[in-house]
């Protein structure tokens, strides 16, 4: 089996190399992150600058690795040409330190890698880990345990077309997990807030920030899932038309 691995978090993030991990356990592995964190950068790709992958040695073990100058989705695309130019067979972008929940999936590198080798055909899969604390362990370990559990399941669920899985492993030990469950996305995670600041200069500047806002009523959904214990894995389908919509915008025409 052939796997690509990323993340948005960058290469020297333990998370990717506790994926590294398991999967280096299933097949080839070959790794291409970004060479710094390019959280919040969903799928966005570059276009006015060239892309670089330098080969790391001695990052990963069982891993070929490259760092890549470029987010998440670049590095798939760079990861598919370079590294695996006849095409692989598994997309893997995680661990991330940090939930992937609610509105935003829409948002994430995480994701966004994972959509990318989606629309490649390849079966995909983001995996986060669910801390809301800076200060907090991520529990790694857990988040090991439940892929290298779970991996034959998954190996042998056939993907609908265009369709992710996007996985959410609470932040606890693997004692305390109480099972897996398929999940809706949420309706929110963040309340979105601009802080202003003022530069030395006495300008002003801009810092984007966000609150954590949880509706404990979204019941079914990964926000539910994952507070309450259990693993939260949301089945994510790209580019599909909603046809009950359809007559609602009808008048367009």
């Amino acid at each position: 089996m052939r796997i690509l691995i990323t993340n948005d978090d960058g290469i020297n993030a333990p998370g990717i190399k506790a994926l590294v991990e398991v999967a280096s356990k299933y097949g080839e592995v070959k790794v291409f992150a970004p060479d710094r964190e390019r959280s919040g950068s969903s799928r966005a790709i570059t276009l006015y600058k060239c892309l670089r992958a330098r080969k790391v040695e001695n990052r990963f073990t069982n891993a070929e690795a490259y760092e890549v100058n470029g987010t998440p989705a670049d590095c798939v695309v760079v990861g598919l040409n370079v590294g695996w130019p006849d095409g692989c067979d598994l997309l893997l972008s995680g661990f991330n330190n940090g939930p992937n929940i609610g509105f935003h999936i829409t948002s994430s590198g995480t994701v966004g890698a994972a959509i990318e080798a989606t629309l490649s055909h390849i079966k995909s899969v983001a995996l986060s880990m669910g801390v809301f604390a800076s200060s907090a362990p991520a529990h790694f370990e857990t988040g090991k345990k439940w892929l290298d559990d779970n991996w034959d399941k998954i190996m042998n669920t056939k993907f609908p077309e265009q369709t992710l899985l996007n996985v959410n492993i609470p932040a606890i030990s693997s004692e305390e997990i109480l099972g897996t469950k398929i999940t809706q996305s949420g309706k929110r995670v963040y309340a979105n807030k601009m802080l202003e600041r003022l530069d030395p200069w006495n300008e002003p500047y801009y810092w984007y920030g966000s609150v954590v806002e949880m509706d404990p009523h979204e019941e079914g959904t990964d926000i539910d899932t994952i507070s309450k214990g259990y693993v939260s894995v949301t089945p994510i389908q790209i580019g599909v038309m909603d046809d009950g919509m359809f007559e609602d915008f009808k008048h367009l025409e």
